[in-house]
C-alpha cells in the first residue's frame, strides 16, 4: 500500500519495537522461575504478589515506553533513515501510530511465559498464537482496508488489544485453580 518506503518504514518501526519490547521479554523469563518456584511451594500469597507486581511493572513500563517512544520518535527515525526526508516523515507518523501499543503488549508478553510457569503449556500456546499469527493476520488484512496506510500502522495496536483481552479472560478463568 505504501510502496518500498512503506516496507522500509516499518522495518525500522520493528527494529526500534525490538528494542523496546526485549525489556518485557526480559522481565517474562526472569520472572517465570519465581512463578513456578511459588507455584510448586504451594505459596499462594507469593505467588499472588509476584502476579500483581508483574501486572504493575508491565502497566508501568508500558506508559514510560509508549511516552519515550513518542517523545524520541524524531530522532530514532532521523538515526535510521536522516539521509531521506520522505522516508523519515513516514517513520515518524507510522511510530506514533505503533507506540500505542507499547502501553498493552507486555502483558500478552508476559502472560504466555506466565502459564507456561504454572505448567499450563496450552493456555501459554493459544495466548501466543493469537498473538503472533492469529490477530495479527486479522487486523493486517481488515484494518487497511478501512483505514488505509494507517490500518498497517496500528494493527499491532488491535492485534495486542485482542491478545490482552484474551489473556485477561484466561487469567480470570484460572484464578481460582492456581490462587494468583
Amino acid at each position: 500500500m505504501a510502496g518500498e518506503a512503506g516496507v522500509a518504514a516499518f522495518g525500522v518501526i520493528m527494529y526500534i519495537s525490538f528494542v523496546y519490547e526485549s525489556a518485557y521479554l526480559g522481565y517474562a523469563q526472569g520472572i517465570a522461575p519465581v512463578i513456578s518456584f511459588n507455584y510448586g511451594a504451594q505459596n499462594r500469597k507469593e505467588l499472588h504478589n509476584v502476579f500483581t507486581k508483574s501486572l504493575v511493572f508491565y502497566g508501568m513500563t508500558g506508559l514510560v515506553v509508549t511516552l519515550a517512544s513518542l517523545a524520541f520518535a524524531s530522532p530514532l527515525a532521523w538515526l535510521f533513515t536522516g539521509y531521506n526526508q520522505s522516508l523519515y516523515t513516514l517513520i515518524i507518523h507510522g511510530l506514533r501510530l505503533y507506540a500505542l501499543s507499547f502501553t498493552i503488549s507486555g502483558f500478552p508478553i508476559f502472560a504466555p511465559s506466565f502459564f507456561t510457569a504454572l505448567n499450563n503449556g496450552p493456555v501459554a500456546a493459544v495466548i501466543s498464537v493469537c498473538l503472533s499469527i492469529l490477530f495479527e493476520l486479522i487486523a493486517i488484512f481488515v484494518l487497511p482496508l478501512i483505514l488505509g496506510v494507517d490500518g498497517i500502522g496500528i494493527s499491532v495496536d488491535a492485534a495486542n488489544v485482542a491478545a490482552l483481552l484474551l489473556a485477561i479472560w484466561f487469567w480470570k478463568q484460572n484464578q481460582s485453580k492456581y490462587g494468583y
